[in-house]
């Protein structure tokens, strides 16, 4: 397959088991690029077989990560996929139309279909999922811990007809590991926000959370998946409120990746 004037830009931590079907669909991109926040397991030797443009960076936040990485790309055009992912044909496809038309002019957000354990999730909340992923190397990302987007500085947004194959969930204790992990870095940003973590939002916001995902938002519909999927939700409210709870008492939290050091 003949190459387009493409970077990707992937960030990883201990991402052996996807990490290789991420890398081997986005064989089109002129270039790739892989930020490492300290893996322990063969997640780097994996990448060196599609790129020599590998960086350890110690894990801050998923949005320093990204802009790193970002700063590092030779092309102008710029795809952020996460380990997770993986790029389908089709869509494989339209984005290598759009490079090749010329300058990098707008921003693009791309659907995701989320698996969960190996379903597929139809409803749950996740069924509008969309993500702006390709887009002009000048793009930057916000300065959040989690739930990062990109400042499209007025740009045109545009749609792409296809859609990310996003694995959320490969296992129970990964998903626990993520629910930890994301929760702590939302409570650190609610902290520095002045955040109020008073305690009817602790006793009404997380069975709220269960609610709408489960209920109106059809997560019934997915069955198991979907009762899990709510339940994660709500645990994830409840942990970063009782976490910027506890960062007000005086308390320091620590991420993952700091915890392994």
């Amino acid at each position: 397959m003949s190459t387009v004037q493409l970077t990707v830009v992937v960030i990883t931590y201990n991402e052996e088991h996807n990490i290789q079907s991420a890398l081997d669909s986005v064989a089109f991109a002129g270039e790739i690029v892989l930020v490492d926040g300290g893996s322990t397991d063969r997640t780097v030797e994996i990448a060196a077989r599609y790129t020599d443009k590998i960086f350890r960076r110690e894990f801050d936040n998923f949005s320093a990560q990204k802009n790193f990485g970002i700063e590092q790309a030779a092309h102008e055009w710029v795809l952020v996929l996460d380990a997770d992912e993986t790029i389908p044909e089709g869509l494989g496809k339209e984005i290598r139309e759009i490079v090749a038309q010329g300058p990098a002019d707008a921003v693009y957000s791309i659907g995701r279909d989320n698996y969960f354990m190996g379903k597929k999730l139809r409803f749950s909340g996740v069924q509008n999922d969309r993500v702006i992923r390709l887009f002009p190397r000048r793009i930057r990302y916000r300065r959040t811990r989690v739930h990062e987007t990109p400042d499209t500085q007025h740009l045109p947004i545009r749609k792409l007809r296809g859609r990310i194959l996003h694995k959320t969930y490969k296992d129970y204790e990964s998903m626990m590991k993520k629910v930890d992990h994301y929760s702590t870095l939302k409570a650190l940003d609610m902290y520095e926000q002045g955040y109020n973590p008073s305690f009817i939002k602790m006793l009404f916001k997380p069975p709220h959370r269960f609610l709408r995902h489960y209920i109106f938002q059809g997560g019934f519909l997915d069955g198991k998946a979907g009762f899990m999927i709510a339940s994660i939700r709500a645990l994830e409210v409840f942990q970063r409120i009782t976490k910027t709870w506890r960062l007000q008492a005086g308390e320091t939290l620590f991420c993952p990746e700091q915890r392994k050091n």
